[in-house]
């Protein structure tokens, strides 16, 4: 669950994750004007993931960046499956193409690693 502190005239709203990180994510039209407490969807292949050193700058506008650890791998053939964890609580499933293999062994168990994506691949929802 996250809470949403604000909401701009944009379609976008202002979110503080479990851990503290805020984001900002597009709000859906089914959003109720008095919700605090959301939920939100991104859809894995949306989210990309990098080293630390080879993550976007934090500053990107129009990314969201966030600081995760690598829990599971699982290749899948065509694609590989990343289990992430995010502060103490929150787990993030990521789907990357495998392209010519050099996707599948890309990272370790344990690695610090960055996940990110377009703010506008978030919504928030009722929860």
């Amino acid at each position: 669950a996250a809470e949403l502190l604000a909401r701009g005239s944009d379609g976008y709203g202002q979110v503080q994750l479990a851990n503290g990180a805020r984001i900002r994510a597009q709000l859906s039209a089914a959003l109720k004007p008095s919700s605090r407490s959301v939920t939100l969807a991104i859809r894995p292949e949306r989210i990309s993931i990098a080293s630390p050193i080879d993550a976007p700058d934090p500053d990107t506008l129009g990314l969201t960046l966030l600081d995760a650890v690598l829990l599971d791998s699982q290749y899948i053939g065509t694609d590989t499956r990343y289990t992430l964890r995010i502060g103490a609580d929150i787990e993030l499933v990521v789907r990357v193409q495998n392209i010519n293999d050099r996707d599948s062994a890309a990272f370790t168990i344990g690695q610090n690693l960055r996940a990110f994506w377009r703010d506008s691949s978030t919504t928030v929802l009722d929860s």
